[in-house]
């Protein structure tokens, strides 16, 4: 008696053959299913068996991880497990037998892989600032993704990315090589995200990664200018005392758009409600004079980039002499 063997490859970072034998003839239509289209390593996901073109009642159901059978999965049609390392391979296998004694086999193997995505927003702090610079709402954001597949051959130049921004395609779809992108305007909503999709050329998913973004407003803070023409990286606190003649300000933005920063459409001073200009030609300092013995005024800056009405940014602080 004949018999034909197919040989049947799953798709997604994994294969599979799934074989049934019915007086002889083996057929392939058994599958096995996975929770996660790409799991990452050490991830618990369920594995079920998909059957509905067989039209069998099966009697018996034994799962197998590696070869050995679970036990504790015993006639049941899903399997929790636990994925190994980057790099690892963990193969499945189930058995369906009929009370005739004809059995059912399918099998896949599930390699783990993990994307990251590396955020640079495009917005300015100054050098004494410690701490990293922040997306603004209306800023533009530099987004990369890193693939960790476990092989040393995968080169990321000859890997289809397609990039999306609160669910929305960026650009025409999946791109080969375009493993960064940068984003001009993020919508403005509650949780702003960035996702990415990796597959290979063959169209296999490697993975997917997932961003929340956490955009905030841009800053403004004041700092006291020396007579070296070097700030002073201590805030001035309002009310400031003027101690001598003249006191130099530089407003310091934090998070502001690096192209509107450069280029913004409009800077402007008042003090007390009155309009200021820069003595410096430096569009952010000015320079303060004593008025009389005693009082106090305030001192008010406004950043504006008018075709970008996100990028904006004001504050004030007060100083006595």
């Amino acid at each position: 008696m004949r018999r034909v063997l197919v040989v049947l490859f799953l798709g997604v970072i994994s294969t599979g053959i799934a074989q049934a034998q019915f007086g002889g003839l083996i057929e392939t239509s058994l599958t096995i299913e996975l929770s996660s289209v790409s799991p990452e390593p050490n991830q618990t996901i369920t594995a079920s068996i998909n059957d509905y073109a067989i039209g069998i009642v099966p009697a018996s159901i034994r799962w197998y991880i590696n070869g050995q059978l679970q036990t504790s999965a015993q006639n049941e049609r899903e399997l929790a497990f636990t994925t190994g390392p980057i790099g690892s391979v963990t193969t499945l296998s189930v058995e369906l037998e009929t009370v005739n004694g004809q059995v059912v086999s399918a099998g896949r193997d599930v390699r783990p892989s993990r994307i990251d995505i590396i955020m640079e927003p495009l917005t300015f702090v100054p050098d004494f600032y410690q701490g990293a610079a922040l997306p603004s709402k209306g800023s533009a954001i530099k987004f990369t993704a890193i693939s960790f597949t476990g092989s040393q051959n995968e080169d990321p130049t000859n890997l289809i990315y397609t990039w999306k921004v609160n669910g929305n395609l960026i650009g025409t779809g999946g791109i080969r090589g375009r493993s960064s992108i940068v984003v001009d305007d993020i919508p403005i909503r509650v949780a702003p995200d960035v996702q990415v999709t990796v597959a290979r050329l063959s169209g296999e998913v490697i993975g997917r990664g997932k961003m929340d973004i956490p955009l905030t407003d841009p800053e403004i803070l004041f700092y006291p200018v020396s007579t070296l023409n070097d700030i002073t990286p201590i805030e001035l606190a309002s009310p400031a005392r003027m101690l001598g003649q003249e006191l130099t300000v530089r407003a310091q933005p934090y998070y502001l758009s690096l192209d509107t920063l450069t280029a913004p459409n409009s800077v402007e001073w008042r003090l007390d409600n009155q309009p200021l200009s820069s003595t410096l030609g430096d569009t952010y300092e000015v320079t303060l004079s004593r008025q009389g013995f005693g009082g106090s005024s305030r001192l008010q800056i406004e950043i504006q980039d008018r075709s970008n009405f996100s990028q904006r940014a004001s504050d004030s602080f007060v100083f006595t002499y």
